[in-house]
Formats: C-alpha cells, sequence, structure tokens
C-alpha cells in the first residue's frame, strides 16, 4: 500500500472517521440483522443459530439478502465482502462485489453508500495504477462527502488525490 493511501487512512483514523463511521455501521447491521433474522424465521438452513453467531459466509448472506429482497442489506453485504477482498489482495472479485453494491445504492439514491463504495473502487484503481479511473471514483466520493458535510473524509480523500496528482505529474 502506498505512502500515501497510508497517510490518509492514518489521518482517517487519528481523526475519529474510522470510529464514527463505524458506529454508523454497527446501528446499521444490528437494525438489518433483525430485520433478515426476523424475515428468515422459517428459515434456519440459511440464518443458523443467530446465539451461536454461526449465521451464513458472506455469499450467503447475499443470498439471503436477495431472498428477503432488501436491496440495501444485498448492497451492504458486497460492499462488505468486497472489502474482505480488497484486504486479502483477491481485487477483481471485490470490484466485481463493490461495483454491484454501487449500482443499488446509485439506484436507491444512498449517498452516504455510494460515497463509500467510490472511495473502495477508487483505491482498487489505485492498486492497480489505474490512476485516471482512481481519480474519478475518488472525486465522486469527495464531491459527496463535502455533500454530507463529512469533513473528515473530505480531509481525507484530498490527501489522497494530492498524492495521486503529485504522481501523475
Amino acid at each position: 500500500v502506498s505512502g500515501v493511501l497510508q497517510s490518509a487512512l492514518a489521518h482517517y483514523i487519528d481523526d475519529g472517521g474510522l470510529a464514527r463511521h463505524t458506529a454508523r455501521a454497527r446501528r446499521a447491521y444490528a437494525h438489518r440483522r433483525a430485520l433478515l433474522l426476523d424475515r428468515l424465521a422459517d428459515r434456519p438452513d440459511l440464518v443458523g443459530d443467530a446465539e451461536a453467531g454461526d449465521g451464513p459466509p458472506g455469499g450467503e448472506a447475499l443470498q439471503a439478502g436477495e431472498e428477503v429482497e432488501d436491496d440495501g442489506l444485498i448492497a451492504m453485504s458486497a460492499n462488505n465482502l468486497g472489502h474482505l477482498y480488497m484486504k486479502t489482495d483477491r481485487l477483481h472479485e471485490a470490484e466485481a462485489l463493490i461495483r454491484r453494491a454501487l449500482a443499488i445504492a446509485d439506484r436507491l439514491e444512498d449517498r452516504e453508500s455510494i460515497a463509500l463504495y467510490c472511495w473502495n473502487l477508487g483505491r482498487i484503481y489505485y492498486a492497480w495504477k489505474q490512476i485516471d479511473q482512481a481519480r474519478e471514483f475518488l472525486v465522486r466520493a469527495l464531491d459527496l462527502y463535502r455533500a454530507l458535510g463529512d469533513q473528515k473524509m473530505v480531509q481525507s480523500i484530498e490527501t489522497g488525490l494530492a498524492g495521486i496528482n503529485d504522481k501523475a505529474e
């Protein structure tokens, strides 16, 4: 991972952006998990033992979201699985999943999710050294985070873009 991305991520963490995002995501996950478990109460083959925490693996979570027709859950699951693939250098699989999540978020007009998914795609393209595509997604994420008033993410992305622009020159 480049120094630019490491610096941007460190800044994001230091300024509490990760903590805020994690708290927000945990609330959303808890709510969606409760909805999903309620809707799948008659499908123990998909849910597993909720108390033991042995629910379906990542791919099956996408299928479960599709079964209950919850596009937000499908997008979130696709992004989360894509993020896991990013961490394990399975970038092609990550890209496909996060693009799927982005298409759904675009359709739902979920600006916060769109911003996050664009941020993730920008990082994938940067890792592939596809600078123009990385810049395109990062600029889209930046514009959305500005509109959402998330100054910490704005600053992190601006730092990352400055590094990209320096390398391009």
